[in-house]
């Protein structure tokens, strides 16, 4: 979350032209992935996934590409995946 705020901040402050914008690690990360770091960071033990034929839209990895942002601004991101979904739980517990 720390990481969104800081990009909003630096977009608002005129480092960006208006366009749209990636803001993520850049690191592919698979859904069922994205599953386990959640569960850990809940505490809580995985749930098992049943894979399916991927329907008209649906994902299978989401990897944010922030370069464009990186070039226009000079932002980078200064949390892995795993660090920002903990902070964002324990966000949430409070």
């Amino acid at each position: 979350m720390k990481d969104v705020v800081e990009a909003f901040l630096t977009a608002g402050k005129g480092g960006a032209d208006g366009g749209a914008y990636n803001v993520g690690t850049g690191v592919i990360t698979e859904v069922e992935a994205l599953l386990e770091i959640l569960s850990r960071c809940m505490g809580k033990n995985p749930v098992s996934v049943e894979k399916a034929s991927l329907r008209p839209s649906e994902v299978f990895r989401i990897g944010l590409d922030a370069r464009a942002f990186k070039r226009e601004t000079g932002w980078r991101h200064s949390f892995s995946l795993e660090e920002g979904i903990s902070a964002f739980v324990e966000s949430l517990e409070t």
